[in-house]
């Protein structure tokens, strides 16, 4: 399915400005409720977790020779701890995402965040909380080192309001409490009321939990355009195969350009647009033949023509699809209830539109990759835009 590359640009863009503001969210919340969620880290990552009093830990962390433990896929844990939450956090769908920091250090594969931000320990506290590590060591006779490395994680993002200097009193709340299992009753542990309100530190959560954007999408789309394009006049090259003037020339140019580690919504807006250098790719493996275009207008605006089309094409019976847009979002956010709120995405998009200048950059930059498409494709009726990014009634 092809969308108009402009709008397609644009829509990549603001999937991940509202990842951001959704991340932006959620640590607003957890902020505000500092305290009960601290409870719930302590109660369902170090604490045994009911009814087969295994902890979270236990479940997801994989053992130490194995160097990249994952965030569990045990929906019911899962589950257990968002019934732990305020409602407003436990439905911000970022939940995972936040429990896979705490319980493994990192979002990413392999290692753990850097956490810049945070104040220096003096010295005697630096000591003091080496010695609680050992205290805490040889009290815990399972994955010592993993547990530890939790509780520092919680000593490092939650602290007395007003003093993220306390990170001893902190630790020594959390041992405290661990040891009695009383993660239900804050308020029976002296160390912990000793502390007052926590505050969430969110400097320790690291930079690659935020995701991050270094301008407006015009200032991203304008160096993104500079980018590819000094990249392609730089490495042009008709003796080795590399004559941006050709399809095949411009497919391995821009796969220079932007390699495979690259390629993704999250750092490239404009690659993705690039449809023709990607079908030419994939037609090395796969015949056109066997390659159903559709135009993203038309499954819009006409989505029973176009499965009436498909049908026909695979050689299948006919059906009547569901057109309720209401009734497909609702199904859709049974069947993936977090999907909209952690990819950004959303069936019912309703940004503001791309401004008229951003545009016509942008089809400029798209124009001879629009030629390719459509002499590749072999049908330019097809589509609802022209090579210049005209947008045309079609459909």
């Amino acid at each position: 399915m092809l969308r108009e590359p402009a709008d397609r640009a644009f829509s990549e863009y603001m999937m991940k400005m509202r990842r951001i503001g959704d991340d932006e969210g959620l640590i607003d919340m957890v902020s505000d409720a500092a305290t009960e969620v601290f409870a719930c880290m302590g109660k369902f990552v170090l604490g045994p977790l009911l009814p087969s009093r295994r902890t979270l830990l236990d479940r997801s962390l994989q053992p130490q020779s194995q160097p990249r433990p994952k965030i569990p896929s045990n929906k019911k844990a899962l589950d257990e701890f968002k019934s732990c939450l305020p409602a407003e956090i436990a439905e911000s769908g970022k939940i995972a995402k936040l429990l896979k920091f705490f319980v493994t250090g990192s979002i990413r594969p392999g290692g753990a965040n850097g956490r810049p931000g945070i104040p220096p320990r003096p010295a005697d506290v630096q000591r003091q909380l080496k010695q609680l590590d050992r205290q805490l060591q040889a009290k815990q006779n399972k994955k010592p080192d993993q547990q530890e490395a939790i509780i520092k994680r919680m000593v490092e993002c939650f602290n007395p309001a007003g003093a993220p200097s306390a990170a001893l009193d902190v630790k020594e709340a959390i041992l405290e409490i661990a040891s009695t299992k009383s993660w239900d009753n804050l308020a029976s542990s002296p160390k912990f009321l000793a502390l007052g309100e926590l505050a969430f530190e969110r400097n320790c959560l690291g930079p690659t939990f935020f995701e991050r954007v270094a301008g407006s999408e015009e200032t991203m789309f304008e160096k993104e355009m500079e980018t590819l394009t000094t990249c392609i006049n730089k490495k042009k090259s008709v003796v080795a195969g590399k004559d941006p003037a050709t399809l095949e020339g411009m497919t391995k140019i821009v796969f220079e350009c932007i390699p495979v580690p690259a390629r993704g919504i999250s750092r490239e807006f404009l690659y993705r647009s690039l449809y023709a250098v990607q079908i030419f790719e994939c037609l090395k493996s796969v015949p056109k033949e066997k390659i159903f275009f559709v135009d993203n207008t038309h499954f819009l605006n006409q989505g029973q023509d176009v499965m009436d089309k498909l049908h026909k094409w695979l050689g299948v019976p006919g059906f009547t699809y569901e057109q309720d847009q209401d009734a497909i979002h609702k199904m859709f956010n049974e069947l993936f209830p977090d999907f909209e709120k952690n990819s950004g995405w959303t069936m019912m998009g309703d940004y503001e539109a791309l401004n008229d200048h951003v545009r016509g950059q942008l089809n400029t930059f798209f124009k001879p990759f629009n030629e390719f498409l459509f002499e590749l494709v072999g049908d330019r009726e097809k589509f609802s835009w022209d090579v210049d990014g005209n947008k045309l009634d079609r459909y």
